[in-house]
Parts: structure tokens; sequence; C-alpha cells
């Protein structure tokens, strides 16, 4: 039998579906609990916009530290197996005391240092809300160090809570995802038929659409690592953060992204990456007001990339031997393999590209390779609405 307290609370955490008055909701729970300190954290590596955090009774630079991904990464890190140990709907008590004497490079200690230190607690009553490989959210309620431990009770308490909160949230993450979408300069990704991957100055994912998504989650050579970052085999590793760090160096190197193939065994290539900046003069209208950002165009080895061959003779008069030679390097072939593909001689190769450039108004290979991904029948199959919206 709950209290007329506790029903009053699950009546607000449904309202905060709506009025999105999650602060109220942690500070009604806390006062009930006789806690310090609530908080919501959900976190999303595959689509970080759609992470998320609530605090109550917290200092500003705690909330910001809260709100931040690599305090959402950590505490993944540092929690992630007990959260699958105990499971979802089930409460967690956690001293975090002895967080302070763990190792100075551990997430738990730097989890301490950043957060529980500066607030001054240390006891914690928490839930698990959501978990998958990329997606973790929990509840918490927390007690200063001159306060008592919480008990089996308030764990029992917190989990009547905790069933109520997973409903709401749910409910409330797709409302937000929904408004967000329609106010997103990502959306028109979403529609693309192949796998696209947004990454940040300090490469770490910021976007994914859905089959991007199905690819990270299912594959054994391409995944995230703690931080966030895109990870492959260690063979393949360092020519991977070679090429994406060779966007933000700009025109300052000769060649900037690029394509690559990532290889479950040296003979068997399974994924080809295709890397290239944000280019603001050729770029797709939702994403004029990027900078700093590259963008990963994923498609399986063997699944070559098709040109719209009447759009690129219509739109920049190439000739269909240009249009041989772009498809040639959008998939990964370098200058010696075009040539014996077509053929040809490299002095007439650097002639094809000479005039390639001319006529599509380009500079480099970067932005060659953007503009060829573009018009990939991919990307063919935006529905007109997005298009012109």
């Amino acid at each position: 039998m709950i209290s007329e307290k506790e029903d009053q609370i699950i009546h607000m955490i449904y309202d905060a579906v709506l009025n999105q008055q999650w602060k109220r909701v942690l500070s009604h729970i806390a006062t009930d609990m006789n806690a310090d300190f609530g908080l919501i954290s959900f976190l999303d590596q595959l689509k970080p916009s759609a992470s998320f955090t609530f605090c109550y009774n917290s200092s500003k630079s705690i909330a910001k530290a809260m709100d931040s991904m690599e305090v959402k990464l950590l505490n993944k890190q540092a929690h992630g197996d007990l959260m699958q140990f105990h499971g979802i709907g089930n409460a967690t008590l956690i001293d975090w005391l002895p967080y302070s004497s763990y190792a100075e490079d551990s997430p738990e200690k730097r989890l301490y240092d950043l957060t529980i230190k500066p607030s001054g607690i240390r006891f914690g009553n928490v839930i698990t809300l959501e978990y998958e490989p990329y997606c973790c959210g929990f509840a918490g309620i927390y007690r200063k160090t001159n306060c008592p431990p919480f008990t089996k009770q308030d764990c029992s308490k917190l989990e009547n809570f905790g069933l109520h909160l997973r409903r709401a949230l749910q409910i409330y993450r797709q409302l937000t995802l929904i408004k967000k979408q329609a106010q997103d300069c990502y959306a028109l990704l979403n529609h693309l038929n192949i796998a696209v991957i947004v990454v940040n100055s300090q490469y770490q994912l910021i976007y994914s659409n859905h089959i991007a998504q199905e690819i990270l989650q299912s594959s054994h050579i391409l995944g995230l690592d703690t931080n966030n970052r895109l990870k492959t085999s260690k063979r393949q590793q360092n020519e991977l953060n070679q090429m994406i760090r060779s966007v933000f160096k700009g025109p300052s190197i000769q060649h900037i992204g690029g394509t690559m193939m990532l290889y479950k065994q040296p003979d068997e290539p399974l994924l080809q990456l295709s890397i290239t900046p944000f280019i603001q003069n050729h770029t797709l209208n939702y994403l004029n007001s990027l900078s700093d950002q590259a963008v990963i165009f994923i498609t399986k080895a063997k699944q070559l990339y098709q040109l719209s061959t009447d759009y690129l003779i219509k739109t920049y008069n190439l000739s269909l031997r240009e249009i041989q030679v772009c498809e040639l390097f959008i998939n990964g072939f370098n200058l010696d393999e075009i040539c014996e593909q077509l053929k040809i001689t490299k002095n007439t190769l650097h002639t094809y590209f000479r005039n390639i450039y001319i006529k599509t108004s380009l500079n480099s290979q970067a932005e060659l390779l953007y503009l060829l991904i573009k018009t990939s029948i991919h990307f063919e199959h935006i529905p007109s609405k997005i298009q012109n919206e």
C-alpha cells in the first residue's frame, strides 16, 4: 500500500512527460526519502543529441559536469557491470568513499574527482532504467557524508518510483526525439539509403543515422570506444585515426580524408569508409550551419557506389569517360589502379581530373569525394518533401 505522498509523486512523474518538471519530481522523491541530491541521466552514444540529464539541488558547475558526455561515459564505464548484474528496475546501494582510493586514471576515480568530491555526497541509491551496449539510463538519490546510508526499505521505495519513471521517460524520450527531428540539421541524413556518421574535432561521434546505428551495433570490426570514438582492429586503428585527423588539419596537408577498407582478414574486406569534411559551398542545405565536423559514409565492401550518370552530365557536363574515372575514384581505387582499369597513362588520368575539377568548380579530392557521394544513387531516394523544405 503506497502513501498519499507517494501517490502524488507518481502523478507528478507522468505530468512531467508534458510539463518537463523533472527537477520538481526529483525534489519530491529526494525529500520523501531524506536525500540531499537527485539525478536522472540518460546516455545514447549513437545519438548523443538524445541524451539528457536532470539534477536536483546541485550547483551549476556540478549540473554541467553531470550533463557532459565525459561524465556520462565515465558513469557507464564505472557502473555498467553493476547495472547489468542488478538488472533494469532494481535499485543498487553505492558508497562513493572507496572511489577516492582507485587508480588516478580509472573511471571510478575520475568520476569521483569530477562530481562526487565537489558535491560532498557519499551514499547513493540508484536504479537502472535502461541498459544496452551503447545506451543506458538511471535515476538516483544521494546523501552527504554526515548522513546515514540508505536501507533496503529505501531501495524498495525507489524501485516503485523507478517503475513509473521508466514508463514516463520512455514516452518523454519519444516526444523529445519527434520535436528534435523537426528542428534537427541532420534530419535529411535520416532519409539516406547509406550509413552516415558525423564526428567532431575530438573524433567523437555526434550523429549516426539508423543504418549506421545498425552497423555499429552488429559489426565486429567497427564500433565505439569508451570515449565515444570510432574503433576498429588494432592493425587498422592508426590509419582510421590519421584519415579522420586529416579532415581537421585542412589545407595544410596534401590529402584530406579519403577512403579505406576495413578487413576481417587481410584478404576479406567487409566495410568501406569514405571520410570527408563538411564543405560549406557544396554541402546539402541542411548542413550549411555545420563546421569542424567530418562525415563518414559506410558501405559494405562489395557494395560499390554507382553514380547518377544523367545528373552528372546535365549538371556538370561530364563526359562518360570522366564519370568512369569518378566512379572508380569514389570506390577507393588509387591512381595506378584507375589507370590499369581504364588502360590509360597517368598523364591522361591527370588530364581527366583537371577537367573534372574545372567543370565542377572544385579544388581538392576531398571536395570531389563529397560531391560524388552526394550524387551516388544512394542519395536519390530522399523524399521530395524533405528536399524542398
